[in-house]
């Protein structure tokens, strides 16, 4: 008897612990329509003052272009018929990561800052420049991308431009760099 007694209780309690939880949605619609005016100024000076913000802020625009890496197979075939001399070349021709991290270097990268800093005013710092500059290599492929953004829409072509010469001289520099090392051996070995 005691055991059923107090199985009722808890269930009596449980009922009125439910009946305090149940949220009246008339309580709710009550106090937003008695704050109605203060809600609604509230929400449309945000919305002016979101907007007046929206019109203010600079656009920003960017360009890209993609190169191809390691397309040259001359140097590659006559890498490949010499064990010895891949050893001397493999982590410069088969390493794309490597050839990114180049393009990614300060030293790559300095005269291309160097042309945008002059054309701000000197008012650049080259970490903050370099993230606006964005290097990277497609997922199992030999395509880098590289893309550039800036608020002076007038600045995006001639830095990517700068960016695609550089590349070019660093892969002449590169390939004069293997092909003076495979005369040298060739050399050695007559």
């Amino acid at each position: 008897m005691i055991r059923n007694m107090n199985n009722n209780s808890g269930i009596e309690l449980q009922q009125n612990n439910l009946e305090g939880e149940i949220f009246d949605m008339q309580i709710l619609f009550s106090f937003l329509f008695r704050n109605k005016r203060l809600i609604s100024l509230v929400s449309g000076s945000l919305f002016i003052i979101s907007i007046l913000y929206s019109l203010t802020l600079k656009k920003t625009w960017q360009g890209e272009f993609q190169i191809v890496l390691n397309s040259d197979q001359k140097s590659k075939t006559i890498i490949s018929s010499n064990p010895s001399l891949q050893n001397l070349l493999g982590a410069q021709q088969n390493n794309l990561n490597t050839q990114v991290g180049i393009l990614e270097s300060p030293s790559v990268l300095m005269p291309i800052f160097k042309m945008v800093n002059e054309n701000k005013g000197n008012q650049l710092i080259f970490r903050k420049w370099k993230n606006n500059l964005k290097i990277q290599l497609k997922p199992r492929t030999t395509i880098l991308n590289i893309s550039y953004r800036d608020k002076d829409k007038d600045l995006i072509l001639p830095v990517l431009d700068k960016m695609s010469s550089v590349y070019q001289d660093y892969s002449i520099r590169s390939e004069k760099r293997v092909q003076q090392l495979t005369k040298d051996y060739l050399i050695n070995q007559v």
